[in-house]
Order: C-alpha cells, then sequence, then structure tokens
C-alpha cells in the first residue's frame, strides 16, 4: 500500500497536537481523523477503520494502559504512543502492552512523517516471512539465519536485534529505540542491564557471527553516534 493511502487516527486530548498532526498529514496526503478521547477512539475504530493509531498515553477519561488494552482487543492496528522525552518505563510498559514504537513529544513535523512511513514500512515488512540481505536470508517464521546457505546460530538477545534491524527495511534504529526493543523481549533481570554499551557489544557478537567488519560491513552499517541499520539492498 503506498504511503498517502494510510488512514491515521489520532487520540489526544491536547488541541494544540491535534491541530498540528492535521496539518502536517493534510500536507502529505494522508487521510486523518482525530479523537480527543479514549471512548471516542474506540468509537472511531468502526467507522475510520484506521491502518495506524496515535495514542497519547495521557487522556483524562481512561487510563493509557486501558486504552491499548481495549484497542487490541478489537483491532490488529498498529498503535504508535506519543510520550514525553522522560518517560522511558511507561514506554517500556506500553510496548509489552503491544504498543507497535512510540514517538516522543515535542517532535518536528517532518521527522513525524518520515518516522510514521518508517513504522508503516517495517509494519508491512513484518507481514513478511523472509527478509533477504545480500548473501543473508532471515527467515521471521523459523528464527533462523541463513549466511551462504549455511545456519548462523545467534543468541536469543543478537537474534532479537538483527530482526529489529532487519524489519526497519534499511531505516536507522537509534541505540534507545535498540534499548527499548530489547527490553520489550528480554525478562526484567535482565532489562535493567541494557543500554547502548551492552547494544554494541552484542552488535559486535552478530558482526563476528556474520563475518561482517565494523570498519568495511556488509550487513550492519554503523551511524555515528546515532545507532545502526541493516543494510536493505
Amino acid at each position: 500500500m503506498q504511503h498517502n493511502c494510510i488512514r491515521i487516527l489520532g487520540i489526544d486530548n491536547d488541541p494544540a497536537i491535534s491541530r498540528l498532526l492535521k496539518r502536517t498529514f493534510n500536507a502529505q496526503n494522508i487521510a486523518f481523523e482525530y479523537a480527543k478521547t479514549g471512548k471516542c477512539g474506540l468509537q472511531k475504530l468502526d467507522t475510520f477503520h484506521p491502518e495506524l493509531i496515535l495514542l497519547d498515553i495521557d487522556l483524562k477519561d481512561i487510563t493509557g494502559k486501558e486504552l491499548i488494552q481495549k484497542i487490541l482487543c478489537q483491532v490488529s492496528t498498529p498503535v504508535v504512543v506519543l510520550t514525553e522525552n522522560n518517560q522511558e518505563s511507561k514506554i517500556v510498559e506500553f510496548l509489552n502492552l503491544g504498543a507497535n514504537d512510540y514517538i516522543t513529544k515535542p517532535f518536528n513535523p517532518n521527522d513525524l512523517v518520515a518516522k510514521i512511513r518508517a513504522i508503516w514500512r517495517r509494519e508491512v515488512l513484518q507481514r513478511q516471512d523472509m527478509i533477504y540481505c545480500g548473501g543473508l536470508t532471515i527467515d521471521l517464521m523459523k528464527n533462523q539465519v541463513m549466511l551462504g546457505g549455511k545456519a548462523i546460530n545467534l543468541s536469543s538477545t543478537e537474534w532479537v536485534l538483527l530482526k529489529e534491524l532487519a524489519r526497519a527495511n534499511g531505516e536507522p534504529l537509534s541505540y534507545e529505540e535498540l534499548t527499548l526493543r530489547l527490553k520489550k523481549r528480554v525478562g526484567k533481570r535482565v532489562s535493567s542491564q541494557i543500554n547502548a554499551r551492552y547494544i554494541r557489544q552484542y552488535v559486535a557478537f552478530i558482526r563476528k557471527k556474520l563475518d561482517d567488519s565494523a570498519s568495511s560491513p556488509r550487513y550492519i552499517f554503523t551511524e555515528y553516534n546515532f545507532g545502526y541499520r541493516l543494510n536493505a539492498e
């Protein structure tokens, strides 16, 4: 599906945010509906049939936790939470509840559109079973990685990181994003240990198993002072 065909539902009780979202998406020919309460947002699921939901986690009529549970009981639509910069614990909680991604406020409109498009591409890609990257094949159904026809044995942490990079479809993922996504997949005991240094260490492990090089990479590229991306060519 093309990007300008995406139907986005925004659920946010801040009128200024809703106006900014409307202007931003209208300029990109993206269909957008706004709901200022959780109750209204649930009603629009049946009337608007959104393909992506932007959800403020601090609504007045219903808790964000309760709302995302209600949404996911009704539809399988990707949910992206809108949150403040200092709410990492809440972001992890919502990712664990089933949110697909997050966007921090305040945000630049152009950055917002770029991130929404990247999220949508990733969601479309997740429906695929196989991802190919040169001689590297990633089988999402079997949780298997093949390099030149040979199976590569990855730890659970290495697999999660490689899978997230693969699903980003060539878009770079920041250390923060990779940290939050990894925390979503592991137990609480390990979760407290995960940070940018931990991510770098495990990416190094993956590169070694893929016979990849940080200085001359074929598969995993470093985005300086930001994070990593998987070569999508």
